[in-house]
């Protein structure tokens, strides 16, 4: 086993951080989705130096949508998988569609000793509520848009379900606080169109 790189140490201090935030000192797994939000949020934010991202098929309640994903924390949590640093897990939902969860093993902090401490600091300022330092969790979901619950969108967000509200209907929900930082939106399913222009061309040879 080699020594992680920087970045694999970064997202494995993700991963570790949600694994040790459950009740009761009780490890937690971080489903695949959030995960990949929390790592575009972290490239967009620009604590991640080598990941990029590209528009990767997702599933989001039961449907296919193009999300911001990082092909390299993928190839990155594979790694890390067979470092034995982080253990995967498959679950199956009612409609038979897979869904991964990761978590870090015990062997992660002995990993983690080597991040350094300037590191820490803009990865906690990533997942931490900046009011009651919880570990945020990450959403993504149907947002009802303007307090109108005729109105939604495919909305993700990081948020403090300590210092936030969440009212939830059929078909969608809503996250409000008046707490500074306690709620984050984020971009992760707004795919930009490209422009491309083009010309026709012939061959120097055809008349």
């Amino acid at each position: 086993m080699g020594s992680p790189s920087l970045d694999q140490l970064r997202l494995l201090y993700i991963v570790n951080r949600f694994t040790h935030s459950g009740a009761n000192g009780k490890r937690r797994w971080v489903k695949e989705l959030p995960l990949s939000i929390l790592v575009y949020h972290g490239i967009d934010a620009g604590i991640f130096t080598d990941y990029d991202w590209a528009p990767s098929l997702v599933e989001f309640h039961g449907v296919k949508m193009y999300g911001k994903v990082s092909q390299e924390a993928h190839a990155d949590l594979k790694q890390l998988q067979g470092d034995k640093l982080v253990e995967k897990l498959h679950l199956s939902t009612c409609l038979y569609d897979s869904i991964r969860a990761f978590r870090a093993t015990g062997r992660a902090a002995d990993a983690l000793r080597s991040l350094p401490e300037e590191c820490r600091v803009s990865l906690d300022g990533l997942v931490l509520c900046p009011q009651c330092e919880a570990v945020q969790e990450v959403l993504a979901y149907v947002e009802r848009v303007d307090g109108r619950w005729g109105e939604v969108r495919n909305a993700t967000v990081r948020y403090c379900a300590r210092c936030c509200t969440v009212t939830t209907r059929p078909g969608g929900a809503r996250i409000e606080t008046s707490v500074p930082g306690a709620r984050t939106p984020i971009d992760f399913f707004d795919i930009a169109d490209v422009v491309y222009r083009a010309r026709p061309t012939t061959s120097g040879g055809l008349s």
